[in-house]
């Protein structure tokens, strides 16, 4: 047998050698090329609210997390007749910062207003409108800042007759109308402001949901709101605290105000960017009225809905303006002064807006 000579017998490992350095190569070229692609892509595409959302989902998934939407998933009402549940909530609610989640038989079972009642509340709001000079700043007609409301029928005790903080809630004497007062209050600054008062409670009711779909809806709404309006730059979802008065209620200047909370998600990758904006207009309220502000709360996932819908623009938060025991003068008080405030950030804030 003749023997192969040592040159032919590495001819074939230097090949192997060869088309592998090739394909790697050729890998590695590929594996750049996407991950810029990639990027490329989440740019274009990162302010788009369907794909955040989309993305924070794949992201709970991944991590284990609760969906965006947790409230979706089976979730057990409280039962009305279980007054140790009851009692442990009424507990929480004089210690703590909690979200009730009040059975929809509760909040369609109306709280009696009388007719005169509510005719003296438009009457209390009218007296109450601002009217300031014109303003030096203006957004020239367009509306910039969104005003909404999860939890549309969240009201107020003095105006209910009632004790039990998990009572509190109406159809007609409820947030919104301290969202209309926000409107007025930023219109009166110069920013133009719209606010929505649909009644989400009813939506839920009508779709056979329960309160835990209230941001499902709200989002929705929200959503809409902006693909009608391309100019909306601040989200603001007004709630009112369930805490009691000694928690919610500051003296300022010999005045009683309702005392404020942002609450900022953590449940979705960009929620720094709304606690930024929180931090901001809450550094001037500490600056101006110092204690007015109960500061910034962060919720993840285990804490609530962990995201409150706040993906869908970074200058998005909630804001909880008084309790269940503070009446229209204090909560007007407030909004004043955070229209102040969001008006300051807006015109000389992070923006860099030209004024």
């Amino acid at each position: 047998m003749k023997k192969i000579p040592e040159k032919l017998k590495n001819k074939p490992i230097i090949a192997i050698l060869l088309i592998l350095s090739i394909i790697l190569f050729l890998l590695c070229t590929l594996s750049i090329f996407v991950l810029a692609s990639v990027s490329q892509y989440e740019e274009k595409i990162s302010g788009n609210a369907q794909f955040n959302q989309a993305f924070s989902v794949v992201e709970n998934i991944l991590l284990n997390r609760k969906p965006i939407h947790e409230e979706v998933l089976k979730e057990t009402e409280p039962d009305e007749n279980d007054h140790s549940l009851t009692d442990y909530k009424r507990d929480r609610i004089k210690t703590s910062h909690v979200e009730l989640s009040p059975s929809m038989d509760m909040l369609l079972k109306e709280n009696e207003v009388s007719i005169k009642d509510l005719e003296g509340m438009s009457r209390k709001l009218e007296s109450l409108t601002e009217q300031l000079d014109e303003p030096i700043h203006s957004t020239f007609g367009k509306e910039v800042v969104y005003v909404y409301h999860s939890h549309s029928r969240e009201s107020f005790l003095p105006y209910l007759g009632k004790e039990d903080p998990e009572a509190a809630f109406h159809s007609e004497v409820n947030i919104t109308l301290v969202g209309q007062m926000l409107e007025n209050s930023l219109q009166q600054r110069g920013i133009g402001t719209q606010s929505d008062s649909t009644d989400v409670v009813q939506i839920l009711s009508d779709r056979g949901l329960t309160y835990n779909n209230s941001y499902y809806v709200s989002r929705e709404i929200a959503m809409s709101a902006m693909e009608e309006n391309k100019n909306l730059e601040i989200l603001l979802d007004i709630h009112r605290d369930s805490l009691r008065r000694e928690a919610t209620t500051i003296s300022i200047n010999g005045e009683s105000h309702a005392k404020l909370l942002f609450v900022v998600g953590t449940g979705h990758r960009d929620y720094k960017k709304n606690k930024r904006f929180s931090e901001a207009i809450n550094t001037l309220l500490e600056k101006n009225y110092h204690g007015l502000s109960k500061g910034v709360l962060e919720k993840d996932n285990n804490q609530g809905n962990g995201v409150y819908n706040q993906d869908l623009s970074p200058n998005s938060v909630i804001v909880e303006i008084g309790g269940v025991d503070n009446n229209i003068e204090e909560i007007n008080r407030t909004v004043r002064i955070l229209a102040d405030m969001i008006s300051e950030y807006y015109w000389h804030g992070e923006t860099g807006r030209e004024i």
